[in-house]
């Protein structure tokens, strides 16, 4: 139904979109477990249809898979029930569902949900696919948690990276953010790579920097940009969901992230064999 919905009216707002998919959803007890199968094969198919450096397949797999590591070591396993345990874990793999492979959906021309951010456009897909298998608190469970993990779109960011634009602004801007413990969790997952180390989390993110296009001047603007990042939102984003975790397993996260930050400030150093080497690799993207 969503295709058609767009084709008729290609223009059309998420929210308008989405309280049209709403009218089908069937209010009906379901077992969640098997409703989330019978959708999985058409999502598999989108999914391996991204050929994006980083916003991938492999990405959304990742995610889920940190998310089920995440919800093996709360603190208090009932915080969610294993409903919610499921439909969270679900929300990771279709995050970024049909990502456009640019930051701002709605500046990619020729697209469907153009004038949609990416993570309105997944939730909608989520919605479209099981709006006749999950109620509608399952629904908005899965859409609100994709929509938490909204980035870059807040509007001081906006604002800062339009100045002169109204426009831009106001189709850009987007006030979605993690609140719940749940939805932080998720977040966390979302851009928790450096729980993979330091060769493959640097790796994720010089393809971050090839798909979205905007390479640094040089590679001690690519280590300060990374630093604002790690220390300035997900150490925070972290610190604030300390009490969720066991203490151990939250003990190892903060030294898995100090190893990131400990190894971008080791490219500081000018003879550092390793900056060499990433130099290298920066300059290789502007080709």
């Amino acid at each position: 139904m969503l295709k058609t919905l767009i084709e008729s009216n290609p223009g059309i707002s998420y929210a308008e979109a989405r309280a049209l998919l709403m009218v089908d959803v069937k209010s009906i007890e379901t077992d969640v477990t098997t409703s989330i199968a019978s959708t999985r094969n058409k999502l598999k198919n989108r999914l391996a249809g991204l050929d994006h450096p980083y916003h991938n397949e492999e990405h959304c797999e990742e995610v889920a898979d940190r998310t089920k590591e995440f919800l093996d070591n709360l603190v208090d396993p009932t915080i969610l029930t294993d409903t919610e345990k499921n439909l969270l874990v679900e929300a990771a793999l279709r995050h970024d569902d049909a990502h456009a492979g640019k930051n701002y959906r709605q500046l990619v021309p020729n697209i469907e949900g153009a004038g949609m951010s990416n993570e309105e456009w997944s939730a909608l897909l989520a919605i479209d696919d099981m709006k006749d298998k999950l109620s509608q608190k399952e629904l908005e469970f899965i859409e609100n948690h994709i929509l938490a993990t909204t980035f870059g779109q807040s509007s001081a960011l906006i604002e800062k990276t339009f100045p002169h634009s109204s426009e831009l602004k106001g189709k850009l801007t987007r006030k979605y953010a993690p609140v719940s413990s749940s939805e932080k969790l998720l977040a966390l997952a979302d851009v928790g790579a450096f729980r993979n180390g330091w060769d493959r989390w640097i790796n994720t993110s010089l393809n971050l920097v090839k798909e979205q296009g905007n390479i640094p001047e040089n590679i001690d603007a690519w280590i300060k940009n990374n630093e604002a990042f790690v220390i300035f939102y997900l150490k925070p984003l972290l610190e604030s969901i300390k009490g969720t975790f066991k203490p151990e397993f939250y003990l190892k996260l903060t030294k898995e992230l100090q190893d990131i930050i400990d190894g971008l400030q080791s490219l500081k150093t000018i003879d550092s064999p390793q900056r060499a080497d990433y130099i290298n690799k920066l300059e290789a993207l502007k080709k």
